[in-house]
């Protein structure tokens, strides 16, 4: 009984602890799915300007993904970005930087991004800073689906 107690705690111990893709695919087996809502309305984007929305991926998250869809109403276009933390500030001060989703410059469009395992804070972004004088509304929806141990 001892022998089995100790290797299902070396199993459980290499499962959460070990970066291995085989030890990712038990981790997403003995998980909970958990969705959340990121954004479900409509907004208005100022020209020149954008909208943020920060989402928040908790510890021990695993299999990652946010998808959602979005449009605007309005005769303009949108632009749409996912960022992480550090590259929202580079993007916002004027720099080029990598995105997890990059609309270009569309009036719709629907997304799936894939985002790293783990904690971590990311921003979607809306921007109409191309258009001089009009604002854009935007009607969007994103989920955000990921797994954890605990349900």
């Amino acid at each position: 009984m001892g022998i089995v107690l100790a290797s299902v705690g070396i199993l459980l111990a290499w499962c959460t602890t070990s970066q291995s893709p085989r030890a990712h695919q038990v981790q997403d087996v003995m998980t909970w799915p958990h969705t959340e809502s990121v954004i479900d309305k409509n907004f208005s984007v100022g020209a020149q300007s954008f909208s943020s929305y920060k989402i928040n991926v908790p510890k021990g998250a695993s299999g990652v993904k946010l998808s959602g869809q979005f449009g605007t109403s309005s005769s303009g276009d949108i632009e749409v970005y996912l960022l992480t933390d550090d590259a929202f500030v580079d993007w916002r001060n004027g720099f080029a930087t990598r995105t997890f989703y990059d609309s270009g410059r569309v009036a719709e469009g629907k997304f799936e991004a894939e985002l790293p395992r783990g904690a971590g804070a990311y921003y979607l972004i809306f921007s109409n800073k191309f258009s001089r004088r009009q604002a854009a509304t935007v009607q969007a929806s994103a989920t955000l689906h990921y797994h954890l141990w605990w349900p």
